[in-house]
Formats: structure tokens, sequence, C-alpha cells
């Protein structure tokens, strides 16, 4: 395996939050799921909805283009940790 997909892969793990939950009302839908206003993870942390993740020329979800703060929530969304709002 090359250097830069090793990198690109853990850096997409280190970005992905798991086990949210809804913290706020749902505002959308987004390939038949919904999007929250805000989650909460596992150890009580806000994020707030920031839009669509990123992807890259492949339409693979891109780590490297979030913004500081910001997290991907499967299938493709981004959240931004409440303290960087």
């Amino acid at each position: 395996m090359s250097l830069a997909v090793k990198t690109r892969s853990q850096a997409l793990e280190y970005s992905l939050l798991h086990n949210v939950k809804a913290a706020g009302r749902k505002i959308g839908l987004y390939m038949g799921l919904p999007i929250y206003e805000a989650i909460v993870d596992d150890y009580g942390r806000r994020y707030v909805f920031s839009g669509v993740a990123p992807r890259d020329s492949t339409g693979e979800l891109d780590p490297h283009a979030l913004q500081k703060g910001e997290f991907i929530v499967r299938p493709g969304l981004a959240y931004r940790l409440a303290r960087f709002v």
C-alpha cells in the first residue's frame, strides 16, 4: 500500500464520528437519512451541522478538505465541534 493511500485512510478514520445521537431538530434529508441541526457523541461533545462533507475528484470523502473542528458523519455530512462555532 502506498504511503498516500495509507495516510488518506488514516486521516479519514480520524475524521469520522461514530455512535452519534440527535441533539436538535431534523432540518432535512441526505441520501434518505435525516440531517439534524446538532448531534452529540458518546463523550457528550456537541457538534452542529455545517454542510455536506467534501469529496475528492473520485467521489471519495476527503478529510483533508475539512475546516478546523469539522468531522464527518456517514454517509457524508460535516459537523463542527460546537466550541468552534
